[in-house]
């Protein structure tokens, strides 16, 4: 199910032409590290030294990707039931 997912993500990506940006990941960066009271060039050598530059990446991505379904999605209000 996962692979599945990964190729359903993906494809939506395309179509939508969404991608990571380097500021986005900046920005992520910038926020890990604060969470943990880092600076953010400690962060990122951390980051870069353990290979979760990637993890962080696809995270990102599948987050995008989420938002622009959601962003598009209808909600329909369903009426009580009495």
């Amino acid at each position: 199910n996962q692979v599945r997912i990964f190729f359903i993500l993906e494809d939506i990506a395309k179509k939508e032409n969404i991608v990571v940006e380097e500021h986005e990941m900046d920005a992520r960066i910038g926020t890990i590290a604060q969470s943990y009271n880092q600076k953010k060039e400690e962060m990122l050598r951390y980051l870069h030294e353990k290979n979760l530059l990637e993890n962080i990446h696809w995270d990102l991505w599948e987050e995008k990707i989420i938002d622009h379904l959601l962003g598009r999605a209808a909600v329909e209000e369903v009426p009580a039931q009495k």
